[in-house]
């Protein structure tokens, strides 16, 4: 539900680093895991060029 708010709040969200650099948590005894951190950009974030984000 957060997510489809998010989503629908912000319709041009990207992620703000390369899928490969998402540092994901161990699913310990369950089968749920998630992201350390989900960095995203949208349209009205402004980035420097000269310092990419990193995950």
């Amino acid at each position: 539900m957060a997510l489809a708010t998010l989503l629908r709040r912000f319709p041009t969200i990207t992620l703000a680093c390369a899928p490969e650099d998402l540092t994901w948590r161990p699913g310990g005894p369950s089968i749920i895991r998630g992201l350390e951190a989900l960095p995203i950009r949208t349209s009205q974030t402004t980035t420097n060029p000269g310092n990419p984000p990193t995950c």
